[in-house]
């Protein structure tokens, strides 16, 4: 056995020793920020997030945000939205992580949903995508549409898409996969129950601003769109779309499919258009956009 060696090594454990605590004294005790930027937000709305469930942050607009106490090096955050906003659904994108000596400056909340009437609606129509940076649906596609594609309700003018029967749950065929598709392995913002909005559900978001009461009767009745009461038209005064274009950006003013055939015709099915709010039936083959919806 060498013991001549043996205080030379005793002093290099005790000189990594003193380097290990005096570098990690050097860290301890650092702290740093978690900021990020928020957007996607309406006028009027705004939300309260959490890190680690205590520390709260509430926001009342767009733009940057900073968690007023810092979080110590080495350690962990998670971010979440404690209190959504009224009429808006929001994710958070990138907050959970650990703090690695810098501050995290990249974290983004963002509002892809829209909440009316009990339920959670896809602001984008399908083939849009949402566009985190920008907080609207302009990620894809041209300028006129942003993306957005008109789908057929079925491939063929009868019940083969709708369960064989004239009253049938829409079960297959492109206005179906439109929605379904968001719910692949964990589905799309965390839902797994993306669906075609039935026909009263869809004509819920009818909004005349010329003042003419919604919801609106179905076509034939009166009035079944906006701008029109006592079977005559007035000259207009509504804005297109026929709808909170706050909460549905770059929405088309056209025709969007409900997932509800119609029972009196087996060769057509329901929509609603939002250039003026009707609702009508058209065939099935025929091409209209979609805008997806779940439960709560």
């Amino acid at each position: 056995m060498n013991y001549v060696n043996r205080p030379y090594k005793l002093f290099f454990i005790i000189l990594i020793s003193i380097f290990y605590i005096a570098n990690n004294a050097g860290s301890a005790g650092k702290t740093y920020t978690l900021s990020g930027a928020v957007t996607g937000l309406v006028a009027g709305s705004g939300m309260v997030i959490v890190n680690n469930g205590k520390d709260e942050l509430s926001i009342k607009a767009n733009g940057g945000f900073t968690f007023k106490n810092p979080v110590a090096d080495g350690s962990e955050y998670d971010i979440t939205i404690l209190l959504q906003p009224e009429t808006l659904r929001c994710v958070v994108l990138g907050g959970r992580g650990t703090m690695k000596g810098i501050n995290e400056k990249k974290i983004t909340i963002t509002c892809p949903m829209a909440y009316r009437n009990s339920l959670v609606w896809m602001r984008c129509a399908s083939g849009q995508a949402w566009n985190a940076a920008a907080g609207d649906c302009t990620g894809t596609g041209k300028a006129n549409s942003f993306g957005a594609a008109q789908v057929r309700f079925c491939g063929s003018n009868d019940n083969a898409c709708n369960g064989g029967s004239d009253s049938g749950a829409l079960a297959s065929g492109e206005a179906f996969d439109a929605c379904n598709a968001l719910n692949r392995e964990k589905g799309t913002y965390g839902i797994t129950t993306w669906r075609l909005p039935a026909k009263e559900e869809l004509k819920s978001l009818v909004i005349c601003t010329d003042g003419t009461a919604v919801p609106l009767q179905d076509y034939g009745a009166d009035p079944y769109k906006c701008g029109l009461k006592g079977k005559n038209y007035t000259t207009g005064g509504w804005k297109a779309p026929a709808l909170d274009n706050s909460l549905f950006p770059n929405s088309l003013s056209l025709e969007y499919w409900s997932g509800t055939p119609n029972s009196k015709s087996r060769s057509s099915a329901w929509y609603t258009a939002f250039q003026n709010g009707w609702t009508h039936s058209a065939v099935k083959t025929g091409r209209s956009f979609v805008r997806c919806v779940a439960g709560q």
